[in-house]
């Protein structure tokens, strides 16, 4: 009976961690700007359900929980794809701006782990939306992004792979803001 119970408890352990996995990933938007953003979603993984449009008020913050939003796949990971903060108004297409990245739990051997980065890649001298990407409660994992584009501490190239941070908090800050 006791290697009954032993089993059990291992079961429930394991669906707990599986569970923490996935559970609270958030992003915080603070819309440091004066005007309405919209933050709309483009996933990096097939089969990933959709997120619709996100909107944040000027100098308000949004926690939006990115909970049940992975890959229908792979259930032990989160979501993983690139945001962008455009102002009210603003065509979807346009492309001038900063972008966001972010992926919950990509690395299946190392799921507490958790990326993120800015991007100026498609525009390096575009100052409009998303500045700076950070974890709550994580300062050792540093900083994406800067305060006026291009710079260093941000993806400025596709090759700037170095540029992506890693941490273990499932919360990740997104500031927007005006230059």
């Amino acid at each position: 009976m006791p290697s009954f119970i032993n089993n059990i408890v291992t079961l429930a352990l394991a669906s707990l961690v599986l569970v923490s996995n996935v559970a609270g990933d958030k992003l915080i938007f603070r819309n440091r700007s004066d005007q309405v953003r919209w933050i709309d979603f483009t996933p990096n993984t097939d089969g990933t359900n959709g997120i619709g449009d996100v909107r944040v008020e000027p100098r308000q913050d949004v926690e939006f929980s990115m909970d049940g939003y992975g890959p229908e796949w792979d259930r032990g990971r989160g979501w993983r794809g690139n945001f962008r903060a455009h102002r009210d108004g603003a065509p979807r297409e346009y492309d001038h701006i900063v972008w966001g990245e972010v992926c919950f739990h990509c690395d299946s051997q190392h799921p507490e782990f958790n990326t993120f980065d800015v991007s100026v890649v498609r525009d390096p001298n575009t100052q409009e939306g998303i500045h700076w990407m950070y974890p709550r409660g994580d300062p050792g994992a540093g900083l994406s992004g800067c305060d006026h584009f291009p710079c260093s501490t941000c993806y400025v190239n596709s090759g700037d792979n170095w540029q992506t941070k890693t941490t273990t908090s499932n919360d990740i800050y997104v500031e927007i803001r005006n230059s």
